[in-house]
């Protein structure tokens, strides 16, 4: 399997769609660790009202990037293992359990690629913890640790 993933890979393997989708390019490492970028283009609807006239990309989005780069570290491994589902069938689905922090440390204004690294941690058969910094060159703008869990879809 390629570790680099495309839009098409992306789309595969987690169900988020624009204009909620925000990992644009991920690259897997190891069963572990994922790298991406997420990007906010200016027009980006978020931002329209993210200030009027300065818009910078949320913090929220920020994490949000996060748990999408985490779930689809968590969908390449079950793909790799032979336990995936097509998204559009899979029984369960990664969601936003918890964070337990967030930091940001500069502003990320529309266009700047978000470079995130995380690293993944089984907790349980369906709870990982996940541990993410995100840089824009090589200026940290972010941190946070966050708990994806496995829930059936509803």
């Amino acid at each position: 399997m390629n570790r680099l993933m495309d839009a098409q890979a992306i789309f595969e393997l987690i169900p988020h769609r624009a204009p909620f989708l925000f990992v644009t390019q991920a690259e897997y490492v190891s069963e572990t660790e994922i790298i991406g970028v997420a990007l906010w283009p200016e027009e980006h609807p978020i931002l329209m009202g993210h200030f009027p006239g300065k818009p910078i990309v949320p913090g929220v989005c920020q994490v949000e990037a996060t748990a999408q780069l985490a779930g689809l570290l968590i969908a390449y491994e079950a793909r790799r293992s032979g336990s995936w589902q097509p998204v559009d069938s899979a029984p369960m689905s990664g969601v936003l359990a918890s964070i337990r922090q967030a930091s940001f440390h500069a502003p990320l204004l529309p266009g700047q690629p978000l470079n995130l690294a995380l690293t993944l941690r089984a907790l349980s058969a369906h709870l990982y913890l996940v541990k993410a910094e995100g840089h824009l060159a090589d200026r940290r703008v972010m941190a946070c640790e966050l708990v994806i869990a496995l829930r059936l879809q509803i």
